[in-house]
């Protein structure tokens, strides 16, 4: 039984490898960076169709090039007054914000961090 648990992770981790190699050669999309969806503890996220229950962390990475969308979904009585990433804040009382590149604030850095602010 922990040979095949062995073979199948082992088949698991070479076809993650050929993914991206076929989404870095046909897409043209090499670079990858991390990324932390941190929910707050007044509200949650959604990424992806994805829940970042309240008080929760995801983390994953990202193509270079390429957006996503965030939403937060703010607890009762709260309100969503802005987002912080890479713990600056960006003023907009918007709950939906959209990652593109320019949010990673130069070429050279290689991670983002993203979290709703509420009152």
């Amino acid at each position: 039984m922990e040979q095949t648990a062995q073979t199948t992770a082992q088949n698991i981790r070479e076809k993650e490898a050929l993914y991206r190699a076929n989404i870095s050669k046909y897409m043209g999309l090499p670079d990858r960076y991390p990324v932390s969806i941190q929910a707050g503890s007044h509200a949650s996220v959604t990424w992806n169709n994805m829940l970042v229950a309240s008080g929760r962390t995801w983390t994953s990475q990202y193509y270079r090039g390429t957006s996503f969308t965030v939403t937060a979904h703010p607890a009762d009585g709260y309100t969503i007054t802005g987002w912080e990433v890479n713990g600056r804040p960006l003023q907009t009382d918007t709950p939906t914000l959209t990652i593109t590149d320019d949010l990673l604030d130069d070429s050279s850095r290689t991670e983002l961090a993203i979290r709703p602010m509420t009152e």
